[in-house]
């Protein structure tokens, strides 16, 4: 005899239905952040300056390869995966930043490169004398001169210079050798000088802010 068919299916057949159910779902998502994922290194149609917000707007004459505007960090990190207008920029930083990261452990640990340490820290502190000098000639010397303690920095440049010549010259150990062994080598007077330099430095702001706060109108000056 034939079964009648009911509106209700026996208990297997509907676990097997949710069974069944269950996987397409679980397919279904499965397939869906895969096609996302993918979907972060797939390169989107480049715009073109008209078709991007106002705030992307750098270089008039830079016209189309504008990537649109993802709102996501990884679709942004994604873009390095293809050509646009940005590809060289966002390249050169990284491979700049890589460079100069790199460059220390060699250059520094390296006694070769003695002299050139001590002449790159000499040239980083000298090239304050760029504003030092802007200073000057917008102000003159006798406002700069309290404004700026220059006396002070006088002081500071020159703790910091001869630090830096005593670590390049390697003295006095090159004059007496076992002497300096464990004590007043040359890369310790080093550290000695820089620090009275950087307490130099301080007092000298110190003094700047007390002659400037004492001005009741230090912009009048101006």
């Amino acid at each position: 005899m034939s079964q009648r068919r009911t509106g209700l299916d026996s208990p297997s057949t509907q676990g097997d239905d949710y069974t069944s159910d269950k996987h397409a779902a679980m397919l279904s998502h499965s397939r869906e952040e895969t096609a996302d994922r993918g979907d972060w290194f797939r390169a989107p149609r480049l715009l073109y300056s008209h078709q991007i917000p106002q705030w992307q707007h750098d270089n008039e004459y830079i016209l189309g390869g504008y990537r649109p505007t993802s709102e996501s960090t990884w679709l942004s990190v994604a873009s390095l995966s293809y050509l646009h207008n940005q590809t060289i920029n966002a390249y050169s930083h990284l491979i700049g930043a890589l460079i100069f990261v790199s460059l220390p452990y060699y250059f520094y640990d390296s006694p070769k490169f003695r002299h050139w340490r001590a002449c790159f820290y000499a040239g980083f502190g000298l090239s304050s004398i760029i504003f030092v000098v802007h200073g000057l000639v917008l102000h003159g010397w006798e406002l700069q001169r309290s404004r700026m303690s220059l006396v002070w920095m006088g002081w500071m440049a020159t703790s910091n210079l001869v630090g830096a010549a005593i670590y390049a010259t390697r003295v006095p150990e090159r004059w007496a050798p076992y002497r300096f062994d464990l004590c007043g080598a040359s890369h310790q007077l080093f550290h000695i000088f820089i620090i009275a330099a950087a307490v130099i430095h301080f007092d000298g702001l110190v003094v700047a802010f007390r002659i400037i706060r004492s001005n009741p109108g230090p912009c009048h000056a101006f």
